[in-house]
């Protein structure tokens, strides 16, 4: 199955540059930091509105630059701390433009379904669509910045993009972003997946997927020559099973 197999690849691409992806990962999440100070604020007076806004300025550019350093196409030469800069001082018009016009929308709508969820109301009727929408929405906008990271794109490219790869794929996006939310909830609760390695892995997975829609061709490092795969299919230099390794273990050719 498609889905399980880039799901699958995303997963392998954290895994195969762990620790990489690790400090990925942990940077994204001090820049999210002062947006809790924020939020703090905002909660003990609306009027702090502006603050909570200033505190999450570092969020949506760091969010392109995790994109763009869990590009597949990376694994074959790894960023240094240098790159990573770079990428995050030209991204930061390119995240804003995109959280400016999705981040608002998915705030009214998660807002209407908690308030209007079990309400004796006529408008609790659009709740199911609302829902239905957030979902939609919230993918779109992971396709957006996964193109904005590993592609360049700007506002009106990114959007283009993220449109064609969500209608061509209606299926395949809505799994993918419920995937997302139900494991994003599961590794909240465990908390250190989640710092260590919950938005670079949701990074990598949502890069393969837009990738494979735009048919990017990927090249995997860890593939076997041609010439490997010919002699495969001839038969010729068969690779050792784990248990002829054992056996052989110490023993020279």
């Amino acid at each position: 199955m498609r889905f399980v197999s880039l799901t699958w690849r995303g997963i392998r691409d954290v895994f195969e540059q762990l620790m990489f992806m690790a400090t990925l990962s942990l940077g994204w999440w001090l820049c999210v930091a002062p947006l809790a100070a924020g939020v703090f604020l905002f909660l003990l007076t609306p009027l702090a509105a502006p603050v909570t806004v200033l505190t999450s300025f570092l969020i949506p550019p760091a969010t392109v630059t995790l994109f763009a350093m869990a590009d597949p196409r990376r694994m074959v030469s790894k960023p240094d701390f240098h790159d990573v800069l770079q990428t995050f001082a030209g991204s930061v018009k390119q995240g804003w433009s995109i959280g400016a016009v999705t981040v608002p929308f998915l705030i009214i709508l998660f807002w209407n379904v908690t308030f209007f969820t079990g309400q004796a109301t006529i408008l609790a009727a659009f709740v199911p669509l609302w829902v239905i929408i957030f979902v939609f929405l919230f993918i779109l906008m992971l396709y957006m910045f996964s193109l904005a990271g590993t592609m360049e794109s700007r506002l009106r490219n990114a959007f283009r993009g993220g449109m064609f790869v969500l209608i061509t794929r209606p299926f395949t996006a809505a799994l993918l972003s419920i995937l997302i939310m139900v494991v994003g909830v599961l590794f909240t609760l465990m908390v250190l997946p989640m710092l260590l390695i919950g938005p670079a892995m949701m990074a990598a997975v949502i890069n393969r997927f837009v990738l494979d829609a735009l048919q990017v061709e990927v090249v995997d490092p860890n593939a076997p020559t041609s010439e490997r795969m010919y002699e495969r299919e001839q038969g010729l230099n068969p690779e050792l099973t784990v248990w002829d390794r054992i056996k052989r273990g110490g023993r020279s050719n």
